[in-house]
C-alpha cells in the first residue's frame, strides 16, 4: 500500500481483466487501504466484491471533481457489476446531421453519435411524447443518410404534411434546427415558451393573410395544449428544479427524482438498482446525471450528503456549464418538492418489494417442480421459425430476475436440419449455444417450444454437449401445457406460475418471427433483384424506377412489366412467374 499515492483518483477493482467496480477517492492510498483492511465482519456486498476481485489498478486525477468525472466516464463505459447501473433504460437521442432526427433508443449514449437526454423510466409514455413532438414540428423520422444521397423524391409523409421534407434541394437547415430545438422544448417540459413562439407565428401568418399557413401552426398549438393538459400538477416555484429522495433496502437502491419545469411537475422517474459500494445517494446522483440525465440548476435532497457535496456540487456544474446548487431544504418551496419526492419513493418501494416478493415466491415454486437446485433465477427458451421449411431460424431469448435480458438474446440461421425439421434444428440450436459446455453462462432452466418429441430432442443434445444436469421443459400449446422430462403426464402449476412461462414463450415467438421475417424479406428481394434470368442492373434499375419498390414489382401484370424501358415479353414473363412462385410458397 505505500506505493500507493496519496493524491485523488479512481480505482477499479477487476476479476480477470473485466471491472467489477469502480470508485473514486480524495486519497487512493487511505480508500483502498479501508478497503483491503476489511475483515470478514464487513459489509456482505464490500466483502463478495473483494473476494472475486484478482486485481486492482488506480487512475491518478488533479483533483477531486476530475475523480468525479472519470469515475463516470469509467462507469457508463464498462458497466461494472457492483456500481448502479442504470443501463436498459430509454433515451432521446438527437443525431448530429445537418437535419437531425429526434428518437428513443437503449443504447448507452455515444457522445461522438448524438446528443442524449435521459435516462427515462416509462418507455411508452416517452414514445407517445416524442412521436408528437415529431409530427406537430413536422421533423423527419427516416434513417437516410441526407449528407451521402438523398433519395430522388419525397416520401408520402411530405405530401401528407407531417415531414418538411429535409430530402428536397433548398430546405433550409436553420430553419429545421429551430424547430427540433422547439421540439425538444416541448418533450423536456418547456412548454410555455414554445406555445407563445408558435402563437406569434400564427398571428404573423394571419396578419400577412397567409390563411393555410396560419392555421398550420394553429393545429400544432392545439395538439401540444391537449397533450399539455394532462400536466395538473403546479408547484410554487420558477425555478427548474429536481427533487431526490433515495434509499436502500434489501440490497436494492430505490430513488426517485421529480422534475419541475416552469412551475410544473413534468416527470416524475422511479429508478430501482443494484446496491452501490458507496454513498448511496451520491452514486445515485452520478449513476443518473452521468448517464446523460439533464442537469438542472438546483437539486434539492431528501437526505444531506455531507462532505461529499461540495465535490458532486463541481462535478455537476460541469455537466451543466453552469453553477448547480445542491441543497436539503426543510421549508419552502424545495421542502414541498421533497415531500411529493419522498411520498413517491415509498409507494414505488411498498410496489417493487410486492412485486419482488411475489416474484420470489413465484420461483420458488418453479424450483421445485422443474427440480432446480436453487431458485431459478435465470430463464432462457429456444423457439424455431420457419416458412414452410425455407429460412429456418432458432432464437434463445433470456429473463433474468423476471426482466427481460435483452443482452443475451440469440439468433441462429440453421444450417445442417433438413427443412422442416425441428426436432434436428432444436438440437442445433443447442449445440451451438453450448457448445462451450459447462463453461458456457447457462440459464437456471431452459424452456423449449414444443411438446414432448422437441423435450426428448433437446435432453439428447444438452447430453451430448455435457449439460446432463441442466434442467429442461417444454411448453406445448392448444391447450398450454408443461412438460418434463421422465414425468408422462404435464406439470399442474398455479396461474401466475404457468403465465411466467407463457410469457417466456410469447417473447421468444416475438422474436424468432421478427428475424424470420427479415430474412425471407431479403430473400425475396434478392431474388427479385439478382436471382431472375435475363435481369441485370439496367433492368433492375428501371423496374425499380417505374414500379417503386420489389412490392410494387410483385404486384405489376405481366403487359405491366414489359412496358417498363428496357424489358422484354419474355424478361416480364421471368419476372412474373418468379414472383408467382415466391408469394405462393410463403403463403
Amino acid at each position: 500500500m505505500e506505493d500507493v499515492p496519496s493524491s485523488a483518483g479512481c480505482y477499479i477493482f477487476k476479476t480477470q481483466g473485466t471491472p467489477i467496480y469502480v470508485g473514486k477517492a480524495k486519497s487512493l492510498r487511505k480508500r483502498l487501504r479501508d478497503y483491503l483492511g476489511r475483515g470478514p465482519s464487513g459489509d456482505p456486498k464490500t466483502s463478495a466484491m473483494l473476494g472475486g476481485a484478482s486485481t486492482v489498478e488506480i487512475i491518478l486525477t488533479a483533483n477531486e471533481t476530475e475523480a468525479l468525472l472519470l469515475e463516470m466516464t469509467l462507469i457508463k463505459r464498462y458497466q461494472p457489476k457492483y456500481n448502479v447501473a442504470l443501463h436498459g433504460f430509454p433515451y432521446i437521442k438527437i443525431t448530429s446531421e445537418l437535419f437531425p432526427r429526434i428518437f428513443v433508443t437503449r443504447e448507452m449514449p455515444d457522445d461522438a453519435a448524438g446528443k442524449y437526454l435521459g435516462p427515462f423510466t416509462d418507455a411508452t409514455a416517452l414514445r407517445q411524447t416524442v412521436n408528437l413532438a415529431n409530427r406537430a414540428f413536422k421533423l423527419r423520422t427516416c434513417s437516410f443518410r441526407l449528407d451521402v444521397k438523398a433519395p430522388r423524391r419525397p416520401c408520402l409523409k411530405y405530401e401528407t404534411g407531417v415531414c418538411r421534407g429535409p430530402c428536397r434541394p433548398g430546405t433550409d437547415p436553420k430553419a429545421y434546427r429551430e424547430a427540433v430545438q422547439n421540439a425538444l422544448k416541448f418533450i423536456t417540459g418547456k412548454r410555455a415558451g414554445v406555445l407563445a413562439e408558435l402563437e406569434r407565428r400564427m398571428h404573423e401568418a394571419s396578419a400577412r393573410l397567409a390563411y393555410e399557413e396560419a392555421a398550420v401552426w394553429r393545429d400544432v398549438i392545439r395538439g401540444l395544449r391537449r397533450a399539455g393538459a394532462v400536466q395538473a400538477a403546479v408547484v410554487k416555484t420558477t425555478t427548474d428544479a429536481d427533487a431526490v429522495a433515495c434509499e436502500v433496502r434489501g440490497g436494492h437502491i430505490y430513488g426517485v427524482i421529480v422534475k419541475v419545469r416552469e412551475g410544473c411537475v413534468v416527470d416524475r422517474l422511479c429508478l430501482d438498482a443494484r446496491a452501490p459500494l458507496g454513498d448511496p445517494c451520491e452514486e445515485f446522483l452520478l449513476g443518473y446525471y452521468g448517464a446523460g440525465g439533464e442537469v438542472p440548476r438546483r437539486i434539492y435532497l431528501a437526505q444531506t450528503l455531507g462532505t461529499a457535496a461540495p465535490s458532486l456540487s463541481a462535478t455537476l456544474t460541469v455537466l451543466r456549464g453552469e453553477e448547480v446548487t445542491l441543497s436539503c431544504p426543510r421549508r419552502g418551496e424545495g421542502a414541498e418538492l421533497i415531500k411529493i419526492a419522498s411520498e413517491n419513493l415509498a409507494y414505488f418501494i411498498s410496489v417493487s418489494e410486492m412485486r419482488r416478493q411475489k416474484r420470489r415466491g413465484t420461483l420458488s415454486s418453479l424450483r421445485s417442480a422443474f427440480g432446480c437446485k436453487k431458485t431459478p433465477d435465470v430463464w432462457e427458451m429456444i423457439d424455431i421459425s420457419h416458412g414452410a421449411g425455407t429460412e429456418t431460424v432458432g432464437v434463445t431469448v433470456t429473463m433474468r430476475n423476471g426482466r427481460w435480458d435483452k443482452s443475451s438474446y440469440r439468433r441462429y440461421r440453421i444450417r445442417t436440419a433438413a427443412a422442416g425439421d425441428d426436432l434436428a434444428a432444436i438440437a442445433e440450436v443447442i449445440k451451438r449455444r453450448f457448445r462451450a459446455g459447462i463453461g458456457a453462462k447457462l440459464p437456471d432452466v431452459l424452456v423449449i417450444d414444443g411438446g414432448k418429441g422437441q423435450l426428448t430432442a433437446a435432453r439428447k443434445a444438452l447430453d451430448g454437449v455435457g449439460l446432463e444436469g441442466l434442467p429442461v421443459a417444454a411448453l406445448a400449446k392448444d391447450p398450454d401445457r408443461i412438460y418434463v422430462p421422465n414425468k408422462d403426464e404435464p406439470l399442474v402449476l398455479e396461474e401466475q406460475v404457468f403465465s411466467l412461462v407463457c410469457r417466456l414463450r410469447d417473447e421468444a415467438h416475438r422474436f424468432a418471427i421478427t428475424y424470420h421475417r427479415s430474412l425471407r424479406r431479403r430473400r425475396l428481394q434478392k431474388s427479385i433483384l439478382d436471382d431472375i434470368r435475363g435481369i441485370g442492373p439496367v433492368r433492375k434499375k428501371a423496374l425499380l424506377k417505374q414500379l417503386g419498390s420489389t412490392e410494387g414489382i410483385a404486384a405489376a401484370t405481366v403487359e405491366e412489366l414489359a412496358a417498363v424501358e428496357g424489358m422484354t415479353i419474355t424478361a416480364a414473363r421471368a419476372v412474373y412467374d418468379r414472383l408467382r412462385r415466391e408469394g405462393a410458397r410463403d403463403g
